[in-house]
């Protein structure tokens, strides 16, 4: 089972990608803020790390650049998952390391979809199954819109 961190601020779209990562058999750590979520990658490396870019505190940029340039998650591939798309943007997060970058709201067979290809490739040759998709259709997570509210809750 793949393990993926998630650091979101926002407490019902973190519940949101959770529940979806959850469903298709990951086992998913969450973290509030950029500093509790670099906390959770030096204790127990993900597979995978799933980063808003805004949020209070320190930004999500800020947490790509520490995570790969820490050598216990320098290898970790993270993917950007942000409501706040601004030209250039995507190219500067690629650029400080992320793997990949995704616009809220996101439907979740593709958020899926970007996990299981860069689990995928960082695995080398070992492909994870594909689930089967729960639902006939592709659904949006959350709209972008509720990403903007900072929430308090604590990681699980």
């Amino acid at each position: 089972m793949s393990k993926v961190l998630l650091i979101e601020d926002d407490a019902s779209f973190r519940k949101a990608v959770s529940d979806v990562l959850s469903l298709e058999g990951y086992e998913v750590k969450q973290a509030p803020s950029g500093k509790a979520g670099i906390l959770a990658a030096q204790q127990d490396p993900p597979d995978l790390v799933i980063l808003d870019l805004i949020m209070p505190g320190m930004k999500g940029l800020e947490v790509c650049q520490f995570l790969k340039q820490d050598a216990k998650t320098a290898n970790v591939p993270i993917i950007i998952l942000t409501g706040n798309d601004k030209d250039g943007q995507d190219i500067a997060c690629l650029d400080m390391g992320a793997d990949d970058y995704l616009i809220k709201p996101v439907k979740s067979e593709r958020l899926l979809a970007y996990a299981r290809a860069l689990l995928r490739r960082n695995a080398g040759k070992r492909r994870p199954r594909r689930p089967p998709s729960r639902s006939g259709a592709c659904r949006s997570i959350i709209p972008a819109s509720s990403s903007s509210s900072a929430s308090t809750s604590t990681s699980t």
